[in-house]
């Protein structure tokens, strides 16, 4: 939604004026998954008890480059490497997860504090490739997220873990995965096609004017506003709180 805090400003003014009738959808896929719903109503209706901690994840592979342009156009072209033009990993990226855990916790973080680096990563941009930042919740949960751009050997974990007082849930875009207590063995939803499907089958609804008013702006504004929080963080080497990015 935004690179910096100005940008959110400005997102958070313009949701104010989303008139009756008119909707807003952004492309966070997993709000309007069926089975990320299905493990939300599980998390709110308390199946796996209170949520006590929180760990979320994007350790995946490098992104693909483009070539053949003029040099005047390289950040234009390659925008997704430099952290003007896409906020950084965490926040272009990474906000589908931090999404995830706002939704299932209704809250934003109060807090941030964390590491970055530039490990492999040498030959464009000047983007983070490896980041790993601790969030605080309001009432002192913690949540970890962690990510990477250069994985091998096609392994990957792109998800979302909630421990609660009765179990644990593991949620990504493949499914999700429930360990409860007092159950011989964890119970899985495999989910077989791309989730980005009951977005645009739920977008069509809205301009048919088939689901009630949704105005996504606010929700993805600060779940963008929790990346950007992260990157703060680590760019100041010290702990951030929501309220003094929000007004950077």
């Amino acid at each position: 939604m935004a690179v910096d805090p100005a940008g959110i400003r400005r997102v958070l003014a313009a949701a104010k004026k989303v008139k009756p009738g008119q909707m807003v959808f952004i492309g966070l896929q997993q709000r309007w998954g069926k089975d990320y719903n299905r493990a939300y109503d599980m998390v709110v209706n308390g199946e796996i008890g209170d949520i006590r901690m929180i760990r979320s994840a994007w350790l995946g592979s490098d992104l693909p480059r483009r070539s053949g342009h003029d040099p005047s156009e390289e950040k234009i072209r390659n925008w997704l490497f430099y952290k003007e033009r896409g906020g950084d990993i965490i926040v272009e990226q990474h906000v589908h997860n931090l999404d995830v855990v706002q939704w299932f916790t209704g809250e934003h973080p109060l807090s941030a504090i964390g590491y970055g680096a530039r490990a492999v990563r040498k030959d464009i941009g000047d983007i983070m490739d490896s980041l790993a930042v601790t969030y605080k919740l309001a009432d002192g949960r913690i949540w970890s997220h962690s990510g990477c751009q250069f994985s091998k050997g096609r392994y990957r974990d792109v998800g979302e873990v909630f421990f609660g007082t009765k179990g644990v849930i593991t949620t990504s875009r493949q499914g999700f995965t429930v360990y409860q207590e007092g159950k011989d063995g964890p119970t899985s939803v495999s989910t077989k096609y791309d989730i980005t499907l009951d977005l645009v089958e739920n977008f069509i609804k809205g301009v048919k004017g088939e689901i009630p008013h949704h105005n996504a702006a606010v929700y993805a504004a600060e779940s963008t506003l929790t990346g950007i929080m992260g990157r703060i963080a680590i760019e100041l080497g010290r702990e951030v709180t929501w309220d003094e990015v929000f007004n950077m």
